[in-house]
C-alpha cells in the first residue's frame, strides 16, 4: 500500500501541472498536493506501523511522531488566518527548503545498501499499478464526481505520478520493507519519464 497509495504530486506534480495548464492548472495541483501531503503525514505512518503490529499499536506510534502535531499546527495556521512572527516564519522556510534534500539523502541511504533483485517483482509490480493503473481509477472517479475539463485533466495527472519519497521514509522508520518501498520509488520515478510523457499528450488533447 505504501508502495502504491502516495503519488509525488508535489516535485514532480507541482511543476508538471503548471507546465501544461498555466496558472489555473497548478493552483488546482496545489490542492490535491495539500491533501496528499496530510495523508503522507498521518495515513502513511499508520500503514507501516500496522504492517507490523495491530491497530491500537500503530495508532500509538503514530500519535507520538512529530509529523502529526506539525500537520495539526500548519492547518490551525492556515485556517485561522494568522501570520507567523518574523523569525518563525523564516526559520520554518529554511527547514521546508531542506526538507526535500534531507529525504533524497535518507532515501539514498536506504538504496546504497539495496539490491535490487530481491524486490525487483514487488517493485514492477508497484510501479505498474501507479502509473498504469491509477491513471485510468483516477479518471473514472473523476467523472463520477462530476470533474471535467482542466480540473479532470490535474486530478488525472496528480494521480498519476510517481511514488512519494516520504513512503519509503515511514517505510525505513518502522521497518515495513524499506526495500521494497524504496525500490518501487526509484523504478516508479524512472519509468514515470515515459509514462508521464504519454499522459500529458493525452491530456492536453482532451482538456
Amino acid at each position: 500500500m505504501l508502495s502504491t497509495l502516495f503519488s509525488n504530486s508535489g516535485n514532480i506534480g507541482l511543476p508538471l501541472a503548471y507546465f501544461a495548464f498555466g496558472q489555473e492548472g497548478f493552483a488546482i495541483a496545489g490542492g490535491w498536493f495539500a491533501i496528499m501531503a496530510i495523508g503522507s503525514s498521518t495515513i502513511a505512518p499508520y500503514l507501516a506501523a500496522r504492517a507490523l503490529v495491530g491497530i491500537r499499536a500503530a495508532i500509538a506510534r503514530v500519535v507520538r511522531q512529530p509529523a502529526i502535531y506539525a500537520v495539526i499546527a500548519g492547518l490551525a495556521v492556515n485556517l485561522s488566518g494568522w501570520t507567523l512572527p518574523g523569525p518563525v516564519a523564516k526559520a520554518s522556510e529554511l527547514l521546508a527548503g531542506g526538507s526535500v534534500a534531507m529525504m533524497l539523502l535518507l532515501v539514498g541511504l536506504q538504496l546504497a545498501r539495496l539490491t535490487m533483485r530481491e524486490e525487483v517483482a514487488g517493485a514492477v509490480l508497484g510501479t505498474s499499478i501507479r502509473l498504469l493503473a491509477v491513471p485510468f481509477i483516477a479518471w473514472a472517479a473523476g467523472k463520477l464526481v462530476g470533474l471535467q475539463g482542466t480540473a479532470l485533466a490535474v486530478a488525472v495527472l496528480q494521480a498519476s505520478t510517481p511514488v512519494a519519497v516520504t513512503s519509503a521514509l515511514w517505510a525505513l522508520e518502522f521497518n515495513a520493507r524499506p526495500a521494497l518501498v524504496s525500490a518501487t520509488v526509484v523504478l516508479s520515478t524512472l519509468a514515470s519519464v515515459v509514462t508521464l510523457t504519454v499522459l500529458l499528450a493525452v491530456l492536453t488533447s482532451v482538456s
